[in-house]
């Protein structure tokens, strides 16, 4: 019997029993009810089964699967991702904790999970939440795109002693409005984190951020995160003594250098910088450096510039002060053909010994790391205004301005298209000879091409010319290790015998070779027979992974927010503009 049978059979019994059971015998009615109750028992015993799993489980376990449903449902937010994080979707936690009497008790009993207070809600539930909360801090939201229900003094949340729960905010307002500073004043002596943004119904003539004071004179005394829309405004006049990470976001809203500086140094402590979608714009006396203020930031770890303008992005970061083991990233720096290289600043920081120099047209990365610190330059242009080979021929340029710090670099990598126009240097021939004079001490060097590109046709050949000078002295003396990542076509390359047979009778022998072949199983008695062991010491065909994306040196974040953009693998190639070099 189907189970759609069954059930027609029961509905078709349970609409016909109500005027049957008139003309029943007393008798017949007891044999109806002991049968009904057999029946129902062997329905609980079936529901019962259903969740035997579930009531298996440790609490622990259950109260994960709760803070992943709470967090994997998210409501949908309008707003730019990087501006502000969607709140959890409350009705999809409560639907959960109903699923039988031992989840709802569970749920019940675990405090931090009905923390957080959104702001979509009746305001009957957000004083239901905090019940259930207990002492826990509280993580708020608030919109008031629309009609702002905080706005009344009246609001059960923001009523003593509900409000010194508050610790993490999270709003959604109109621009340029005030109302909003008597409420943070009220929470400015335990607010840990403050997120601002604006609606989208902005005044289009409105371009810059215009000044505000958020906490109404009081100082934000434990606030130890704040992330602003540029269009909700800054806060220059604002202390923040124990301020140790900032996001600042604006949609192409001009930014002036003076008021960022100024900002800043009211940040004494602050760890991570976050600066996106902002162009930074120098004030008109900027060229009177003294009346331009230094901000002193002696504990940052991180920094990191997204779309801020070329010549006032150097310009800022000339005016703040932090430590050598600091890592700095200045992204989507607009090139164009009249930016002036001149004015690239590189800040002091430890010595590198690793360089990597990528190109997928139309945007070219230098980084560069050392033991601690690392300084990431990632330059974009308009194909229509710079065409590939003036783009890429301004690579000697940024090396120069890497020059003070890249003497003790004992690393090198090299990738992108290594394919060649008529009569136009590849990006081997352009960058290893400006870097052969800046690094004495390199000993490894690997080179990549991008999945687009024919790594036979141009990569050895041009590697060949780079590494080999007709003028008697040899380029990158002390180079000891190879790398072509990649599979070569074939085991027979005249081009690599003939690169490391020059440099083995000149007296600088390459001695080992990261080399791929076509043929895996068989590379190591090809490359062999090739004639390659008669010119180097070693010949490694292991895989050597190069992940310019992936690395997790640069994947810089706080306990708060990544500093950097999210997305799939191919939307992040797409915003970073990294090339996708091959890993086998």
């Amino acid at each position: 019997m189907t189970e759609d049978h069954t059930l027609k059979m029961f509905h078709s019994f349970s609409s016909t029993l109500g005027n049957e059971l008139y003309n029943l015998r007393y008798e017949s009615l007891r044999v109806l009810e002991e049968g009904l109750r057999s029946a129902a028992v062997l329905v609980r015993r079936r529901l019962n089964d259903s969740t035997s799993r579930l009531n298996r489980l440790p609490a622990e376990i259950l109260t994960s699967l709760f803070l992943y449903v709470r967090d994997l449902h998210k409501a949908a937010s309008k707003y730019d991702s990087h501006l502000v994080e969607a709140e959890p979707d409350i009705r999809s936690l409560l639907a959960t904790t109903h699923v039988c009497h031992r989840l709802r008790l569970i749920a019940l009993a675990f405090a931090p999970l009905w923390s957080t207070i959104p702001h979509s809600y009746p305001g009957d539930l957000d004083l239901l939440l905090v019940a259930r909360s207990g002492n826990r801090p509280l993580r708020v939201f608030g919109d008031r795109s629309g009609f702002f229900r905080w706005c009344t003094s009246n609001t059960p949340i923001f009523d003593t002693p509900r409000r010194a729960q508050i610790q993490e905010l999270y709003l959604t307002q109109m621009p340029m409005e005030a109302c909003n500073e008597k409420l943070l004043a009220t929470l400015a002596s335990h607010l840990t984190y403050l997120n601002v943004i604006v609606t989208p119904r902005y005044p289009k003539g409105t371009r810059e951020p215009f000044p505000r004071v958020y906490f109404g004179g009081e100082d934000p005394v434990v606030l130890r995160a704040l992330a602003l829309s540029l269009k909700a405004g800054v806060s220059p006049c604002d202390n923040f003594p124990s301020l140790a990470h900032l996001r600042l976001c604006g949609t192409d809203t001009e930014y002036m250098g003076r008021m960022f500086l100024q900002l800043l140094a009211n940040t004494p402590v602050l760890e991570t910088l976050y600066l996106v979608d902002a162009p930074l714009e120098l004030d008109d006396d900027w060229a009177s450096s003294d009346r331009i203020p230094m901000a002193q930031l002696n504990r940052l770890r991180a920094l990191s510039f997204d779309n801020p303008g070329f010549e006032a992005a150097f310009a800022i970061l000339e005016h703040i002060k932090f430590p050598p083991d600091a890592v700095v990233a200045l992204h989507r720096l607009q090139y164009t053909r009249n930016t002036n290289l001149g004015t690239m600043f590189v800040p002091s920081l430890t010595k590198f010994t690793t360089l990597e120099v990528m190109e997928s047209y139309p945007a070219l990365h230098i980084r560069a790391r050392g033991e601690g610190g690392g300084f990431w330059v990632h330059m974009t242009t308009d194909r229509f205004d710079v065409p590939m080979p003036t783009f890429r021929a301004i690579i000697p340029s940024l090396l120069n301005g890497f020059a003070d710090t890249l003497d003790m670099v004992q690393t090198l990598r090299v990738g992108g298209s290594m394919s060649e126009a008529s009569m136009t240097p590849s990006l081997l021939e352009i960058t290893l000879p400006t870097a052969s004079q800046l690094m004495p001490t390199l000993s490894s060097l690997f080179v990549a091409s991008d999945s687009a590109s024919n790594p036979a046709a141009h990569l050895v050949p041009s590697l060949k010319r780079a590494l080999l000078s007709a003028k008697g002295s040899v380029p990158y003396p002390a180079l000891e290790t190879l790398g072509v990542l990649g599979t070569l076509p074939t085991t027979e390359d005249k081009h690599l015998l003939e690169l490391l047979a020059d440099r083995a009778r000149r007296g600088h022998r390459i001695r080992t070779v990261f080399v791929r072949s076509s043929r895996e199983k068989e590379s190591t008695e090809a490359l062999g027979s090739s004639g390659l062991r008669e010119h180097v010491e070693k010949i490694d065909t292991r895989r050597v992974t190069w992940d310019p994306e992936g690395d997790s040196f640069w994947r810089f974040e706080n306990e708060y927010w990544k500093l950097y953009p999210e997305g799939t693998r191919r939307q992040m190639v797409d915003m970073w503009g990294l090339p996708e070099i091959g890993r086998g």
